[in-house]
């Protein structure tokens, strides 16, 4: 199950989770492994799930089998261009606050809430705007930035406004 992802596509699959077996001693009865699949095009996942399942028609070890199951859990939300606009100006608000916020042109390859937006219009829709913080979904200790909250409050309060006001990025 190795060489399957393609970075360069935004295409990533690694294995997290693996278990076997209760004794030093014994060939496991069964195994299991969890994997994470992430792409940036839904048509990517239909992709690896065929490789996938070609690759366990194959035994290595007589009289075993393989069993694979996907979920789905996050769509992939490529890059929006009529979100440039407005991610264009919060970098310009923020910038009045004395930060500064980069604009990512190519996937990270992470889930987002934001995606399930994304399926449901084709408005503009920024993604990575909370606070600043630390060891997400790892086994470090997990920490938000308090110095953060004070600029990123600012931000997002001035995007609310603006954008109920009538102003927008173009403005």
């Amino acid at each position: 199950m190795q060489d399957l992802s393609y970075p360069s596509r935004g295409l990533k699959l690694n294995w997290t989770v693996a278990s076997a077996g209760s004794v030093s001693n014994a060939i496991p009865e069964d195994a299991g492994a969890i994997g994470d699949m992430r792409a940036d095009d839904a048509a990517d996942f239909a992709g690896l799930e065929a490789s996938i399942r070609e690759k366990i028609r194959k035994h290595f070890i007589p009289d075993t089998s393989v069993d694979v199951r996907f979920e789905r859990l996050y769509p992939p939300m490529s890059l929006r261009q009529q979100s440039l606009p407005i991610a264009e100006y919060a970098q310009r608000i923020y910038s009045e606050y004395g930060g500064k916020l980069s604009i990512a042109t190519k996937s990270p390859g992470a889930g987002t809430d934001a995606a399930f937006a994304a399926l449901k219009t084709d408005a503009p829709i920024l993604e990575g705007m909370g606070l600043r913080m630390y060891g997400a979904h790892s086994n470090e200790d997990e920490y938000v930035v308090i110095s953060s909250i004070e600029p990123r409050l600012y931000l997002s309060t001035r995007l609310i406004i603006d954008f109920s006001l009538g102003r927008t990025a173009s403005k």
